[in-house]
């Protein structure tokens, strides 16, 4: 399969399930692992995927919620499988689950310079593998993702919400207990993409 047949295909899923025409031609460049872990949608084996014809109003509204509540349910710690039963809840209910409790338990002053540098990348690592990442260090990547712009010619970008950049710097300021403006100065986002960053930090682990 070319490049641009992978494209047009995660293109067509991501249409299909978000709805979402933005959002697809973002995510088509995207690896089939974080569109999954993301969005909630698989990339089929199969050669082509068809594009279903525009949704109603009606239709376009049900999918954007299932996938607000799809996000909302990955972002306080719940696995694929029940961030995707989830989505027929109201944030009440995932509220109540037992996966959401343990994660208000994760708090950054409980993490914050009781664990030393071995132990709190052990912790990370536990994390991701779980993908059970807490709450606050999504809100904390994504603010830093809001605050990051990247500047092309004339015109300039504002990272997407998700981004790995946002992560990286969480990462390094959770194992480093560096502050966010030294962590950047360390590591500048590149002026292409946020998600090719220079990962002159590992030396300093």
């Amino acid at each position: 399969m070319t490049r641009q047949e992978l494209l047009k295909k995660r293109y067509a899923v991501v249409k299909n399930w978000t709805g979402d025409s933005e959002l697809a031609s973002r995510a088509k460049k995207w690896s089939n692992e974080r569109i999954y872990n993301e969005l909630g949608c698989r990339i089929p084996k199969k050669k082509t995927v068809a594009l279903k014809p525009k949704p109603t109003s009606k239709q376009l509204a049900y999918k954007q919620r299932r996938l607000r509540k799809y996000q909302y349910g990955r972002e306080v710690g719940l696995d694929i499988k029940d961030a995707k039963r989830l989505t027929r809840y109201k944030k009440s209910k995932i509220k109540a689950t037992k996966s959401y409790k343990d994660q208000l338990k994760l708090t950054p002053e409980y993490y914050d310079k009781r664990l030393n540098r071995e132990k709190r990348m052990a912790l990370w690592k536990d994390w991701s593998m779980d993908e059970a990442l807490p709450p606050w260090i999504h809100e904390q990547a994504r603010e830093i993702n809001n605050n990051t712009v990247i500047k092309r010619g004339r015109r300039s970008y504002t990272l997407d919400e998700t981004d790995k950049y946002g992560y990286m710097i969480a990462y390094y300021m959770f194992v480093l207990g560096y502050s966010e403006s030294r962590v950047r100065e360390l590591n500048p986002v590149d002026k292409f993409d946020g998600n090719l960053y220079k990962d002159v930090l590992a030396e300093a682990l």
